[in-house]
C-alpha cells in the first residue's frame, strides 16, 4: 500500500483544503469529493450502533463521549473532505482525506511514475508542511518513491528494516519479544544516524514491556501515549543512552516517578500532558537541561513549579497552554532560542508579559486566548520582526457570561507585523468593516477564521480582497 501525506506542524489550521481539491480535479480529471464531512462518517457509525441499542431496549452508555471525542478531533484538525482521485489514466485511485491541518491519501495500486510525480511536485509547490511517501509492501518502490519526492525531506517511518540495524543477540531476543506484542515498531535514517521508534497504547503490561526496550537499548523515540505506563516501567528504563523523544501523555507517572527522566542523558524532546504530576515533577523537568520541545499543557503546576525550567536555556518550542499562572510566566524570559510558544488558555497573558515576549530574538509562533488579551495589549506584537505564524482567540467565558477581548480592531495592528505569513483567529466577529481591516495584512500567506459570524458576502468580499492568501473559514455550528 502506497501512503503519501502532508503533515502540518501543531496541526495548524493553514491549509485551504476546498482550493487544493479544486486544483486535483483539474490534474487529475475524475477526482471528486466522497465525504463534505469525513467526521460525519464516524457520527454516522456511533448513531448506529446507539439506534441498535435502542430497538433492543438497551442505552449505549458511551454515545456522548464518543461524539465528544470525534467533535475534539474535528476542533483540532479542522474540516476535513474524504476523497478519491483516479490515477494511472483510471485503472487506480487515491483515496483519503484533506483538511486543513494535513493530507492523507493512500492506493493500493502500484501507481505509474507520472502519476506519482504530478502529485508529489504539486504538494511540494504548496511549499508548507512536512510531505512523505512510503510504499508498506514494496521496500524497492518505497525508495524509489522517496527519490522523486526528493532528498529536501527527511526520510521518514519505515525507510529502514529492522533485520538491517546491527544488534546483538541479546538485543535481537528482546525485539523480537516486543514485536510479538504487535507494538509497532520503526526505524528511519535522519541526519546520517538510524533512529528506532516504538509506540504503544492501552498495552496491559506496559511496565512489563518497557524491561524489554531496555534490554534492547537503541530506541530514539518512545510513544506511551494513553497506554498503562506507570512509574515503576519508566524506572525500568532509566539510563537508556539513546532516548532523545518521550511521549507520557495521559499515563499514571505520577511527580516522584520524573525523577527517573534526569537518567536519559540525550533527553531532547519531552511530552507529558496531562499527567498526574504537579510542581514535584518539575522540580525534575527542570534538570533536563539538553531539553530543545516541552509539552506540559494543563499540568497542574503553579508559579513555583513553572519556575523550575528557567535553567533549560535550549528550548526552541514550549507549551503551557491552560495552565494558570500570574508571575512565574515571567520565567519565558530565559529561553532566547525559543521558536514556538503555545499560551492559549493562559489568563496571565496580558501587554506586560506581551512585551516581554516579543523580545524573544528567534520566537516564530505564537498561541494566545482565550484569556485576558485585549485589543490595547495587541500594540506589543507589533514590535516582534520574528513572528511568522499567530493564533488569537477573541472570547473569554466568565462567570459574568461572554466576555468579548479581541475585536476586528486589531487587524491594522498586526499588520505592522512585517514578517506575519500564517494567521488563525477564533470568536473574533467579522461584519464588513472588520473584513476590510483585515484585509490591510497584505503579508499573510494563509488564514484560518472560525466562529466569526461572517455571513457568504463578507466571505466572498474577503476572498476578492485577498486572493493570494490561501483562507479557511470554519464554524462550530456546521458540525452535524
Amino acid at each position: 500500500m502506497i501512503v503519501i501525506s502532508l503533515k502540518i506542524h501543531n496541526h495548524q489550521h493553514i491549509l485551504n483544503h476546498t482550493k487544493i481539491i479544486s486544483k486535483l480535479m483539474e490534474l487529475f480529471p475524475g477526482t471528486k469529493v466522497i465525504r463534505e464531512n469525513t467526521y460525519n462518517i464516524k457520527r454516522d457509525s456511533i448513531q448506529k450502533v446507539a439506534s441498535k441499542y435502542a430497538a433492543e431496549g438497551r442505552v449505549f452508555s458511551i454515545q456522548k463521549r464518543m461524539e465528544d471525542e470525534v467533535n475534539a478531533l474535528e476542533d483540532l484538525y479542522g474540516p476535513s473532505k474524504q476523497v478519491s482521485i483516479p490515477i494511472n489514466n483510471g485503472n487506480g485511485f487515491f483515496e483519503g482525506y484533506i483538511c486543513v491541518s494535513g493530507i492523507q491519501l493512500s492506493s493500493e495500486s502500484l501507481v505509474e511514475i507520472s502519476s506519482a510525480k504530478l502529485l508529489l511536485d504539486y504538494l511540494k509547490s504548496l511549499n508548507v508542511g512536512e510531505i512523505d511517501v512510503s510504499d508498506y509492501k514494496d521496500k524497492k518502490n518505497s525508495k524509489r518513491l522517496k527519490q522523486i519526492l526528493g532528498k529536501q525531506i527527511p526520510v521518514s517511518y519505515g525507510a529502514i528494516e529492522l533485520d538491517d540495524i546491527p544488534m546483538s543477540k541479546e538485543q535481537k531476543k528482546a525485539l523480537d519479544l516486543i514485536l510479538s506484542q504487535k507494538i509497532q515498531v520503526g526505524a528511519f535514517m535522519r541526519h546520517g544516524k538510524i533512529k528506532l521508534s516504538i509506540v504503544l497504547s492501552k498495552q496491559d503490561d506496559t511496565d512489563q514491556i518497557c524491561k524489554h526496550i531496555r534490554e534492547v537499548g537503541l530506541f530514539t523515540n518512545l510513544n506511551f501515549h494513553h497506554s498503562n505506563l506507570t512509574g515503576k516501567g519508566l524506572q525500568h528504563l532509566s539510563g537508556m543512552p539513546k532516548l532523545k523523544v518521550l511521549h507520557i501523555k495521559d499515563t499514571s507517572v505520577s511527580g516522584h516517578a520524573f525523577s527517573h527522566l534526569t537518567s536519559f542523558p540525550q533527553l531532547e524532546e519531552l511530552y507529558a500532558t496531562p499527567t498526574l504530576f504537579g510542581n514535584e515533577a518539575m522540580f525534575h523537568i527542570g534538570k533536563l537541561t539538553r531539553l530543545k520541545k516541552l509539552d506540559i499543557a494543563s499540568a497542574t503546576i503553579n508559579d513555583a513549579g513553572i519556575q523550575e525550567l528557567e535553567n533549560l536555556r535550549d528550548l526552541v518550542s514550549l507549551n503551557l497552554a491552560n495552565i494558570p499562572l500570574s508571575k512565574g510566566l515571567h520565567v519565558v524570559s530565559n529561553f532566547e532560542q525559543l521558536e514556538s510558544l503555545d499560551l492559549s488558555g493562559s489568563t496571565s497573558v496580558n501587554g506586560d508579559m506581551l512585551a516581554i515576549i516579543t523580545q524573544l530574538p528567534h520566537l516564530k509562533c505564537l498561541c494566545l486566548g482565550p484569556g485576558f488579551v485585549t485589543n490595547e495589549d495587541i500594540i506589543h506584537l507589533t514590535k516582534s520582526k520574528t513572528i511568522n505564524t499567530l493564533t488569537l482567540a477573541g472570547k473569554k467565558i466568565t462567570t459574568a457570561g461572554i466576555k468579548q477581548n479581541l475585536t476586528s480592531v486589531i487587524f491594522p495592528e498586526l499588520a505592522k507585523m512585517s514578517n506575519l505569513k500564517h494567521l488563525q483567529i477564533s470568536d473574533i466577529p467579522l461584519n464588513e468593516a472588520g473584513i476590510n481591516s483585515l484585509s490591510t495584512i497584505r503579508t499573510l500567506q494563509y488564514l484560518s477564521i472560525k466562529d466569526s459570524l461572517a455571513t457568504d458576502s463578507h466571505r466572498q468580499l474577503l476572498a476578492n480582497k485577498m486572493a493570494n492568501c490561501n483562507i479557511t473559514w470554519f464554524d462550530s455550528s456546521e458540525k452535524k
